[in-house]
């Protein structure tokens, strides 16, 4: 089985312990790609959240946009 895990963030607090234990419950033999944000985030992103709050701290986030959901 192929799994990618994404970490939000650069420590390694319950949420990443926690994704630990599940793939070592998964056992072996999976390809497992993990990224870690915002370091491994494409080239525009800057790890500033504007595009999640709606502010514009940066001029590159402009390439994100916004979202509306629901």
């Amino acid at each position: 089985m192929r799994i990618v895990v994404i970490n939000g963030a650069k420590n390694k607090g319950c949420t990443y312990k926690m994704k630990d234990l599940f793939l070592e419950a998964l056992g072996g033999g999976h390809e497992i790609t993990e990224y870690h944000l915002p370091d491994d985030a494409p080239v525009f992103c800057t790890g500033c959240k504007a595009c999640c709050d709606g502010e514009s701290r940066n001029r590159r986030t402009t390439a994100v946009g916004k979202r509306t959901v629901g």
